[in-house]
């Protein structure tokens, strides 16, 4: 078994666009990072041999370069450090959290575990010597996380089959409703609601009094008004 899976850590960490980085000379952008993230998780479930929900995040500390512990009381939800000693990273799991913030702390780690090699390629104002961490490779991470326990197809295909409500995706997918919430919003499943009847009428309202107001004044005004419309991002954590 560890014969088999020695070199899944490198084969996922080849989908990081290193050479195009250093012809760059920049990181990537947000959605890039989340493209090449979302293609990481995959290559992950891919060399696990996972192949449907829920997903065995636990496998990974099979692994020849992983050593996991749970440890109580840990300042945070989980760490990671190369132990130079062993030629392995310690992954710590804090023991006080729920079930499935430490499943998702796991898989959050892990990004964290490929990205080192490319750390100042992604991350230029990202010190070594800096244990605070890095407000854009926390959130990154926590997208990685989702990614792998809650796979974009998995989701959709869980939908499409009617499957809508968050307590009964959780259950599947072994996550919290809340990570459930963050993957729909994400995939595009789930939108924010749209204004309410009286709202929006009430604001109607408004622009037409305004608009009176703005012509009585002799104001002549031509105004291209633009909704901005947020992109979701390609792919598919809490």
């Amino acid at each position: 078994m560890e014969d088999s899976r020695k070199d899944i850590l490198e084969q996922v960490r080849r989908l990081m666009p290193a050479r195009t980085l250093d012809l760059l000379a920049r990181p990537l952008s947000r959605v890039e990072a989340r493209v090449v993230a979302e293609r990481q998780a995959y290559a992950l479930l891919r060399g696990l041999g996972i192949t449907k929900p829920s997903v065995d995040i636990e496998l990974v500390a099979e692994l020849p370069e992983i050593e996991v512990v749970v440890v109580p009381g840990l300042a945070s939800s989980g760490y990671s450090q190369w132990n130079p000693r062993k030629r392995q990273w310690l992954v710590q799991i804090n023991a006080d959290d729920s079930l499935w913030r430490c499943r998702s702390s796991l898989a959050h780690e892990m990004k964290h575990i490929l990205d080192d090699p490319f750390r100042e390629a992604l991350y230029p104002g990202w010190r070594r010597d800096d244990a605070a961490g890095s407000a854009e490779a926390e959130a990154l991470c926590d997208y990685f996380a989702g990614c792998v326990l809650v796979p974009r197809p998995w989701l959709e295909q869980a939908w499409r089959a009617g499957m809508r409500a968050r307590t009964a995706l959780a259950s599947v997918f072994d996550v919290s409703e809340a990570l459930i919430g963050v993957r729909l919003r994400q995939v595009g499943l789930e939108r924010v609601r749209p204004a309410s009847r009286k709202w929006r009428g009430d604001s109607r309202t408004a622009y037409r009094r305004s608009g009176v107001a703005i012509r009585r004044a002799g104001v002549g005004l031509r105004q291209a008004a633009t909704s901005p419309v947020g992109a979701l991002c390609p792919g598919g954590a809490l």
